[in-house]
């Protein structure tokens, strides 16, 4: 707090419609306030309480007439003793300046065209000025989307939110971050506000930008010039003694491995060096948070690959023809990113948000470019490139290379009672499934990046090490449970089972089915009875379905679910050399999630009384979340090629509506 007292501000807004007439209401007025027939007033204030002289909008637009339609008129009592400055208004708003101090009812009479009125009233406290010399800076303490007085009584205690200034405002095609130049309209920058210094002086004011790790990620600007940065953390503010001064902060990072993204703000008073008066504010950047799958989906990115054997089109198609209304198809051109056709592996879509005006959240989607590369010509371009653009922007934490840092081994579990944002989760570990040393896991950096946000970690890792490409959507998927148990999650964990698959086709042959066709019309083909009889086959599959299991222990473990929350799927796994293992048919669980409906992978199991016996597994399982699976080839398009449909598309999706400056962590 600054070292001058100033009177408690109050609570926020309240609206009491009056019981009673207030004042003297002249004899066009019909019945008791909010009688039978009146309308409903409203009275919201720019502000609860503010410093002399306070300029106040009072704002009676959200009054409702008793009959649709009707006009209405507006009388307004700026501090609520009787008289009514404002009489028979046409204008909902009006100003007003408050030059002395006081507690204040300021009230809004509303009247119909037949004189029927109602009144409601609101609570403003206002303080007297500074005295002389005094430091006094705001910020949007009260994470109301506004500076106003109401900020002063929790700033102490509060972080102002903000967020890392990584879109491409200006099209220029890099981040605004990178440019020497502040836009005066660039709603990525903050506000913040010095009050004038009454009687100054031969005194100065000077602000200061504290830990020293923030003044090198920040910036503070006045008038659009470079006020502090990393080569500077304290600067004069020049003009405040005559009056409020606005600073805007730019952050170039949001949290990271080495900043926790907080930032102070101090303004002195000095007197020959010496401070006479110092008030100090407190500010945080946002999170990036990654949606799960159960936020409404908006965008779905994917490639389009329209000939060759290869061809996608099966794929495109089902998206083109089934994505639920309001989701945009994003086709990004092949010849552009050489046929990078892994769509999910570049990036994963995050976002900041921070307050706004409005009592809701504004938004910046915020990607994390993961360490991936294609030659130089692949989709590691794209967002960097295309995707970068006003209100979309990206971090790169970099560091060594590893299928292991690709988007299809990273996800989000979605929320629980414990983890409200839900965890982030990705693949590595030691032990190929030989048993053999296999080291690999996703680089540091993003590692450290994921945890840096903290409401969604620390991030979980689950063995994926056994796997050819090593991503965890190779075995599990979130899905929503659309008709959850009594108390249970609102979601379901499709993941991928070698003895679902196996139980299967054991229960054609027991039938007499054993000649059915898996892969019937592939390159490759076998039998229900090859399949079960092939000894070494079958034990990898036993020792997949063991990695698996310990995948599952240790999900329920760390996320507190139990064996319900999951549900089996029908895919094996085939030898790829070295103890590393693929999917053998085509991995269901790497499906794609669009709000009720699933895009799944068509496992192409043995066609039996024209159903497909796994595909008839598959939506067995999934039974009772009440979704509509749709299967798609992806056979020769992705499966061949060592990937299924999550592995060619990213989705962007909506945030989650809970603020995450209420949530502890």
């Amino acid at each position: 707090m600054r070292s001058s007292p100033r009177p408690l501000r109050l609570a926020p807004i309240v609206l009491l419609p009056l019981s009673a007439a207030v004042g003297c209401f002249d004899f066009t007025l019909v019945g008791e306030p909010g009688g039978e027939g009146a309308p409903t007033a409203s009275l919201v204030l720019s502000a609860t309480a503010g410093q002399a002289p306070l300029e106040l909008v009072l704002d009676a637009s959200a009054s409702l007439p008793f009959k649709e339609g009707d006009a209405l008129q507006f009388d307004f009592d700026f501090d609520g003793d009787g008289t009514f400055e404002i009489e028979r208004s046409d204008d909902a708003i009006a100003d007003h300046s408050y030059s002395s101090a006081g507690s204040f009812a300021p009230l809004v009479r509303v009247r119909g065209s037949d004189g029927r009125y109602d009144v409601a009233d609101a609570a403003l406290e206002v303080s007297a000025q500074n005295p002389p010399r005094t430091a006094d800076v705001d910020v949007d303490s009260d994470h109301d989307g506004r500076i106003t007085g109401a900020d002063e009584a929790v700033e102490d205690e509060s972080e102002a939110a903000f967020f890392g200034n990584v879109d491409d405002d200006n099209g220029d095609g890099e981040r605004d971050r990178d440019d020497n130049v502040l836009d005066d309209d660039d709603d990525d920058t903050f506000p913040i506000v010095v009050r004038q210094v009454r009687e100054l002086g031969a005194s100065q004011v000077f602000v200061q930008v504290s830990p020293a790790i923030a003044a090198t990620r920040t910036r503070l600007w006045l008038d659009g010039a470079i006020l502090t940065d990393a080569s500077s953390d304290r600067a004069q503010v020049q003009g405040a003694g005559a009056a409020d001064v606005e600073l805007r902060l730019e952050s170039l990072t949001g949290r990271t491995s080495d900043w926790d993204g907080r930032v102070e703000i101090t303004v002195t008073v000095e007197d020959g060096g010496d401070v006479v008066s110092s008030d100090t504010v407190h500010l945080r950047a946002a999170p990036v948070l990654f949606p799960d799958n159960l936020q409404a989906p908006r965008q779905l990115f994917v490639m389009d690959i329209p000939d060759g054997e290869d061809s996608n089109q099966a794929l495109v198609g089902a998206f083109r023809d089934s994505l639920p209304e309001g989701v945009d198809l994003y086709e990004l051109n092949a010849d552009d990113y050489f046929y990078d056709r892994w769509v999910q592996d570049s990036w994963e879509v995050g976002t900041q948000l921070v307050p706004d005006g409005d009592g809701g959240q504004r938004e910046m989607i915020t990607a994390m470019q993961t360490e991936r590369s294609y030659g130089g010509q692949g989709l590691d371009a794209f967002v960097p490139g295309e995707w970068i653009s006003q209100g979309r922007g990206f971090y790169y934490p970099g560091g060594d290379e590893t299928a292991h840092n690709y988007g299809g081994n990273l996800e989000t579990s979605p929320p629980t009672a414990s983890d409200p944002f839900g965890r982030m989760l990705f693949g590595g570990g030691t032990q190929a499934l030989s048993g053999a040393r296999n080291v690999d896991s996703m680089n540091e950096n993003q590692v450290s990046f994921l945890n840096a946000q903290e409401l969604q970690g620390p991030a979980i890792e689950l063995s994926s090490e056994w796997l050819e490409v090593g991503h965890i959507d190779e075995i599990l998927q979130f899905i929503p449970d659309l008709s959850p148990d009594e108390g249970g999650h609102a979601f379901k964990i499709a993941i991928a089972s070698p003895r679902l698959a196996r139980d299967v086709l054991v229960g054609l042959r027991e039938n007499g089915q054993g000649g059915a066709t898996v892969f019937a019309g592939r390159r490759r083909s076998f039998s229900v009875d090859e399949v079960l009889d092939d000894e070494e086959f079958n034990a990898l599959n036993e020792l997949a379905q063991a990695r698996i299991e310990g995948v599952q222990v240790k999900l329920k473990a760390t996320l507190h679910l139990s064996d319900d929350d999951f549900r089996p799927v029908p895919v094996f796994f085939e030898d790829q050399g070295d103890g590393l293992v693929a999917a053998f048919n085509p991995g269901v669980q790497n499906l794609v999630t669009m709000g009720t409906r699933l895009f799944a992978p068509d496992p192409e199991g043995p066609v039996v009384n024209g159903e497909d016996a796994w595909q008839a597994a598959t939506l067995a399982s999934l039974a009772d979340t009440d979704l509509d699976v749709v299967f798609v080839d992806v056979f020769q398009s992705y499966h061949e090629l060592l990937g299924e449909a999550h592995c060619g598309t990213n989705v962007e999706r909506a945030p989650y509506a809970t603020a995450w400056w209420t949530v502890e962590k």
